[in-house]
C-alpha cells in the first residue's frame, strides 16, 4: 500500500510539472531539447534578458528551423526574451506565431506579445493587433499595451480604436493619458484632428498633455491654427507649452515671436523662446541667441540659450563651425590660433576654453587640441570626455576611431571615463559600435529605436558605421518619419548612406520628399 501511495504521489507531481510548464502551442519532443541558455536564464539576474534576445534572434537568423524549440520555453523571462526576439526579426512569417500567444494564459505574456507586434510596424501586425482590440476581456495591463502599440501605426483605423478607451475605466484605471500620449506619438493630421476634439472636455492637467503633444503632430494644418489661437493671448494658462509645441512643428510664421520672447527684459520667456527656436536648423538665429549671452543675462537662462545653440549647430560640420567662429570673432577662434602655434604650455588654456559655457568654444578648444597631436594634448581630450556634451562626443568618435587603428589608445581607456558621465549605458553603446568593439546591442537599437531620447540624433549618426541590421533600420526610418529636425536630419543622412541599390530604403527615403518642410532636410532627400 505504501508503495502504491508513492508511486500514485510520483505521477501526480510529474504531471504537475508538466501542466506548470506548458505554453499554448507548445509540442515536446526529446529530441529537441530547450537551448541551454533558457536554463541558465531561469536562476540568473533579469537584466541578462537582453543578452538571451539578441542571443535568440542571431540563432533563429542563421537557423530558422529552430523556431520550434524556443516557442516550447515554460518560464516567462525566456518566452518574453523570444517574442521580443521574433520582433527583432521582424519578418511576416512570424506574425502568426505571435498572434497565437495573444491567447496566453499568462498576461504578462500578452503584454510583451503587443508590444512586439507594434514595434514589428507590419500591416499584417497591425492588423492582429486591430482584432485583439475587438475582445472585450482587456485587462488594464493589456489595454495600455494594445494603445502603446497601435500607436506605432499611422492608419485612421488604428487612431479610432485608440481614442475609443479615453474616458473608459478598466479595474478603476483610467486610461485618458495614455490615449493622448498615443496619438502624440501617432502624429497623422488625423490623430491632431481627434487631440483638438478632446481639448474642449479634458480637464486642465490633460489639456496641457494634449498641447504638449500637438507639437508632434508635424504635418497638421489643424494642429498648427489651434496652437497659433493659444499663443496670440500671452496671458493664456498653456501659452508657454504652445510655444514650445510651435517650435516642435516648427512653424517658421512664428519665428517672430519667438525672438520677441527671447529678447524680453524680464527673462521670463527666454528658456521656452530659446527652445522653441532649437528646434530649427536657420544658421542667423545662433546669433539672436548669442546676444542673450551677454552680461546682463543671468545664468539660470544661459543654459537654455547655449542648449538651443547646440541643437542648431549640431548639423553644422567642423569647417563650418570654425569658419563661424572665426567671422563673429568668438573667443574660440583663440583656440584655433594657439593650435597653429602648437606650444605645450597653451594646452591650459585650451583646456580652460573646454570648460567655456558656450558650445561653440567648446568645440573651437575640443578641435585645436585635437589639431595639436601630441601626447599631452590626447590627454586633455581625454581628461575632458566625462563631461563632454553629445555634440563634442560626435565629434570625438571619427578621432578616436583613427586613435585606436593607430593603436594609441585602448577601449578600456574611453569606457572608463564614459562610466563618471550621465548616460553611461547609451553612450557605451554609441561608441561600442562606432568603433566597431562590438555588433549593436538592445541598448543601441533602443537609443535608435526612441526619436526622442536625447541620444538618439548621435546613434543615428553612429549607424552610418554599421552594416546591414533590420532592427536599426527600422528605428532610422521611424526617427526620418516622427523625430524633430535634428534626429530626422541624422536618421536620414544615415538611411542615404547605408542604402545603396536598397529598393526599400531608396523607395522609404522618396514617399518623405513631399511631406518634409524642413528645406535642409529636405535637400538631403532631393540630393541624395
Amino acid at each position: 500500500m505504501k508503495n502504491f501511495m508513492l508511486t500514485i504521489l510520483m505521477i501526480i507531481c510529474i504531471a504537475a510539472k508538466m501542466v506548470l510548464s506548458y505554453s499554448p502551442g507548445e509540442t515536446t519532443t526529446k529530441n529537441d531539447p530547450p537551448p541551454p541558455e533558457f536554463e541558465y536564464l531561469a536562476i540568473q539576474d533579469y537584466m541578462l534578458k537582453n543578452t538571451l534576445i539578441n542571443s535568440i534572434r542571431k540563432r533563429i537568423e542563421q537557423d530558422p528551423s529552430v523556431v520550434h524549440q524556443y516557442s516550447r520555453a515554460s518560464f516567462y523571462i525566456n518566452r518574453s526574451a523570444f517574442i521580443h526576439a521574433l520582433a527583432l526579426i521582424a519578418s511576416n512569417e512570424y506574425i502568426p506565431l505571435l498572434e497565437s500567444c495573444l491567447s496566453d494564459s499568462d498576461q504578462k505574456i500578452i503584454a510583451d506579445t503587443l508590444t512586439a507586434l507594434g514595434h514589428m510596424r507590419h500591416t499584417e501586425a497591425e492588423t492582429a493587433l486591430q482584432r485583439f482590440a475587438k475582445n472585450p476581456q482587456h485587462n488594464a495591463e493589456t489595454a495600455s499595451s494594445l494603445i502603446n502599440a497601435l500607436s506605432n501605426y499611422f492608419s485612421d483605423s488604428s487612431a479610432d480604436i485608440i481614442i475609443s478607451f479615453y474616458n473608459r475605466k478598466i479595474n478603476t484605471i483610467q486610461f485618458n493619458t495614455t490615449v493622448i500620449t498615443a496619438l502624440g506619438v501617432m502624429g497623422t493630421p488625423y490623430a491632431a484632428n481627434l487631440l483638438v476634439s478632446l481639448y474642449p472636455q479634458a480637464p486642465d492637467t490633460e489639456k496641457l498633455m494634449i498641447i504638449e503633444n500637438l507639437g508632434y503632430c508635424r504635418n497638421s494644418d489643424s494642429a498648427r491654427l489651434f496652437l497659433s489661437a493659444i499663443v496670440q493671448a500671452k496671458g493664456h494658462q498653456h501659452f508657454v507649452q504652445a510655444v514650445l509645441s510651435l517650435g516642435m512643428l516648427e512653424s517658421q510664421e512664428h519665428i517672430p515671436l519667438f525672438l520677441e520672447l527671447l529678447h524680453d527684459e524680464s527673462n521670463t520667456f527666454v528658456p521656452p523662446a530659446a527652445q522653441a527656436l532649437s528646434y530649427f536648423s536657420i544658421p542667423w538665429l545662433v546669433n539672436e541667441l548669442l546676444k542673450e549671452t551677454d552680461e546682463k543675462t543671468i545664468n539660470s537662462v544661459n543654459r537654455f540659450v547655449y542648449d538651443a545653440i547646440t541643437k542648431i549647430i549640431s548639423t553644422w560640420t567642423e569647417e563650418e563651425i570654425i569658419s563661424f567662429i572665426t567671422d563673429n570673432n568668438l573667443p574660440g577662434d583663440i583656440a584655433m590660433r594657439l593650435a597653429e602655434l602648437n606650444d605645450p604650455s597653451s594646452i591650459k588654456v585650451l583646456e580652460e576654453i573646454l570648460a567655456h559655457e558656450d558650445p561653440l568654444n567648446r568645440l573651437a578648444g575640443l578641435f585645436a587640441l585635437n589639431t595639436m597631436n601630441n601626447d599631452e594634448s590626447r590627454s586633455a581630450i581625454m581628461r575632458h570626455l566625462p563631461y563632454a556634451a553629445d555634440l563634442e562626443l560626435r565629434f570625438m568618435i571619427p578621432v578616436f576611431k583613427q586613435w585606436l587603428e593607430e593603436k594609441t589608445i585602448s577601449f578600456e581607456e574611453i569606457a572608463k571615463p564614459l562610466s563618471r558621465s550621465g548616460y553611461f549605458r547609451e553612450k557605451e553603446a554609441i561608441f561600442s559600435v562606432a568603433l566597431n568593439v562590438a555588433e549593436p546591442e538592445r541598448v543601441f537599437i533602443y537609443l535608435v529605436n526612441t526619436p526622442d531620447h536625447p541620444m538618439n540624433w548621435l546613434a543615428s549618426y553612429t549607424s552610418s558605421y554599421l552594416t546591414y541590421d533590420k532592427a536599426v533600420i527600422r528605428g532610422l526610418t521611424y526617427s526620418a518619419r516622427k523625430g524633430l529636425f535634428r534626429e530626422r536630419y541624422y536618421a536620414v543622412k544615415t538611411l542615404i548612406q547605408i542604402s545603396g541599390d536598397s529598393q526599400e530604403i531608396n523607395g522609404f527615403l522618396s514617399s518623405l520628399i513631399e511631406s518634409e518642410q524642413n528645406k535642409t532636410v529636405k535637400k538631403l532627400l532631393e540630393n541624395r
